[in-house]
C-alpha cells in the first residue's frame, strides 16, 4: 500500500461526513497516481512491448523476447510508390537494458529496400513512454552510379497507441 493511500484511509475514517469522505477518496486517488504510480512506472523503465504509432502514421507492434531480442510487425503509411512495401512486414531487432534502453529494429520491404531504426525508449515525466528514433532507408540501386540516390535518412517519434488494435485502413495500406 502506498503511503498516500494510508493517509487517505486515516483521514476518511476520522471524518464522519460521507460526502467529504468521497471527496477525500477521489482527491487521494489523484494524489496517489501522481505521487505513487507514475514514479514507480518511471523507475521500472520503458517497456517496448505493445503497439506504437509514428508521427507519419505508421504502426509497429513490438514484443520483447529473451536476451534483448525484439520481434514484431510493421505497418507502413509511407511508401515512395504504392506497393513498395507489403501491408505488414516482419520486424527484427535488439534492445539494451536499463530504465531508458537503446534499441534497433529493421524491416526488409517487398520491393527490395531495407529500413533500420535506432533509438531510445524514454519514460516521460507524465509517465508516458515514447520511442525517439533515427531511421536509414536503403533502396536497391540499379547500378553503382545510382548508389548515391539509394539512401534516405530521417527521424521519427513513436507514441504508445491505446490498445493493440491496428486500424483496417492502415492494414489495407490506404
Amino acid at each position: 500500500m502506498c503511503l498516500c493511500e494510508c493517509v487517505c484511509v486515516c483521514v476518511c475514517v476520522s471524518v464522519s461526513m460521507a460526502a467529504l469522505c468521497r471527496l477525500c477518496v477521489w482527491g487521494c486517488v489523484w494524489v496517489c497516481v501522481w505521487v505513487c504510480v507514475l514514479p514507480t512506472a518511471r523507475a521500472e523503465g520503458c517497456n517496448m512491448t505493445g503497439l506504437w504509432r509514428s508521427g507519419l502514421g505508421s504502426a509497429v507492434h513490438l514484443a520483447e523476447r529473451g536476451g534483448g531480442a525484439l520481434r514484431g510487425r510493421y505497418m507502413t503509411a509511407v511508401e515512395v510508390q504504392k506497393g513498395d512495401a507489403a501491408p505488414e512486414s516482419d520486424v527484427m531487432g535488439v534492445r539494451n537494458t536499463g530504465r531508458n534502453p537503446t534499441f534497433s529494429f529493421s524491416v526488409a520491404w517487398a520491393a527490395g529496400s531495407t529500413t533500420s531504426w535506432v533509438g531510445q525508449c524514454f519514460v516521460q515525466e507524465d509517465g508516458q513512454e515514447v520511442l525517439k528514433t533515427m531511421w536509414l532507408l536503403r533502396s536497391s540501386a540499379t547500378s553503382p552510379q545510382e548508389n548515391w540516390a539509394a539512401v534516405r535518412i530521417g527521424e521519427d517519434t513513436f507514441h504508445r497507441s491505446p490498445g493493440n488494435v491496428v486500424s483496417e485502413q492502415l492494414r489495407a495500406g490506404a
